[in-house]
């Protein structure tokens, strides 16, 4: 029978973490879902419990998590597809929540917790949300389930924030809901959360600002809100003069006192 939720799992050299995700995923309440696991290319292929629910792909090479998400969406056989970092975890009510909402909404989402800084902003979403999304930070990619054959593919050109361009692109095809519950996850940790080691954020938030031009021209709160992290990676890496540039970017954008002390910062030596 096919099943009618796809959880697309994209792994990497995570075997001591991967373990938790999957056992997340076998513990959900709502049992007519497949997960997709998609092994990227790692030193050994991943060892996964004997469940038919669960499906092994590998990349013969590491191509980046773009590719991997890709690849899942690909092979999901259910009618809705979600999401799962291997360093994360699924409450058991997760797919249980959503059913209700589903079949009747184009997307639905639910609310993240973390166990660490940065926590995620959980805000009651819906309907057009294209021009608020990237306002405040935006969801996890594993808040929300939607349609299979709607839901747009992932640009390989991100090695990193690979989830804001599709967020924008997501939200400007679908009108949202939120379940006001914590059906996401997310668990820091000392080790890199994918490719997402500073350089690449850094490229790709410079990439996405590219890309979207017309949007942040228009859209100056999220404008301010991203090149002041471009700013502040850049403070991170060295690079005083490309933090200059995005402090005084996100200024222009919408100036607040704590953009101003950025700003002041790079500029001593």
């Amino acid at each position: 029978m096919r099943p009618t939720i796809s959880i697309i799992l994209p792994t990497c050299r995570r075997p001591d973490l991967l373990p938790r995700a999957l056992a997340s995923v076998l513990a959900q309440e709502f049992g007519e879902y497949e997960c997709v696991i998609v092994d990227d290319g790692g030193a050994a292929p991943v060892e996964v419990p004997d469940d038919s629910r669960l499906r092994v792909l590998r990349h013969s090479t590491n191509l980046g998590l773009a590719h991997a998400l890709n690849t899942g969406l690909d092979a999901a056989h259910g009618d809705y597809v979600t999401f799962l970092d291997d360093d994360d975890e699924l409450t058991p009510d997760r797919l249980a929540m959503v059913m209700p909402a589903v079949k009747t909404n184009d997307a639905v989402l639910c609310w993240v917790s973390a166990d660490g800084a940065p926590h995620p902003v959980n805000r009651m979403l819906e309907g057009s949300v294209y021009d608020t999304i990237l306002d405040t930070l935006a969801p996890a990619k594993g808040a929300v389930v939607l349609r299979r054959d709607r839901a747009p593919r992932f640009d390989p050109r991100y090695l990193a924030l690979e989830d804001l361009d599709w967020w924008l692109r997501v939200t400007a095809a679908f009108a949202v809901v939120t379940v006001p519950r914590v059906g996401y996850v997310i668990h820091q940790h000392d080790g890199e959360r994918g490719t997402t080691g500073p350089m690449a954020r850094l490229r790709s938030g410079q990439l996405l600002l590219d890309d979207h031009a017309e949007y942040f021209r228009t859209h100056r709160r999220a404008a301010a809100l991203r090149w002041r992290i471009v700013g502040s990676i850049a403070m991170n890496v060295g690079d005083r003069a490309l933090a200059r540039r995005a402090f005084a970017r996100s200024l222009r954008a919408a100036p607040t006192a704590r953009t101003l002390k950025r700003l002041a910062r790079s500029l001593v030596s």
